[in-house]
């Protein structure tokens, strides 16, 4: 089985942010279709190139409408794909997960957690997975980690 972890890299790229309290009910595994209403959105490094994948929150990926037609088929059933923000006249969308996996082993992973809340983790420098854990499921984020999107072939 492969494994692709979906991030987005801001440095040197068209960026896109939101007030990061947004995030507390939104992109929570789960649905928001039914009333979707993109949140206000700060565009930085204006002239800086724009890519199929866009920074925004690793817990809801933005993707153009390129990379849509190529993962869509990946993403049936377990997650949304949310009309976000046009770019250069091209539209952008924001992947909402809604199926999620505990796959992630904490003891063997590189973590860096929190200091005010060591369960709290902010970033995995190595992932290390349970492929026993790993279900058919295309697309997923890992459970304890919201911020990361994995597909799997």
């Amino acid at each position: 089985m492969n494994i692709w972890i979906f991030k987005a890299d801001a440095n040197h790229r068209l960026a896109i942010r939101t007030d990061i309290e947004y995030f507390q009910d939104h992109f929570v595994a789960k649905p928001l279709a039914n009333h979707w209403n993109p949140p206000p959105i700060r565009v930085l490094n204006k002239s800086l190139p724009v890519r199929d994948f866009v920074s925004w929150m690793m817990s809801a990926p933005v993707i153009s409408e390129r990379a849509r037609g190529a993962l869509e088929h990946l993403f049936s059933g377990h997650c949304e794909i949310l009309p976000l923000i046009e770019l250069r006249r091209k539209l952008y969308y924001a992947v909402n997960v809604l199926t999620t996996v505990n796959c992630l082993d904490e003891e063997k992973s590189d973590i860096c957690y929190a200091i005010d809340d060591p369960g709290y983790i902010l970033s995995i420098r190595r992932y290390h997975l349970r492929n026993e854990m790993i279900p058919s499921v295309r697309a997923f984020p890992f459970l304890k980690f919201l911020k990361t999107l994995a597909l799997s072939s």
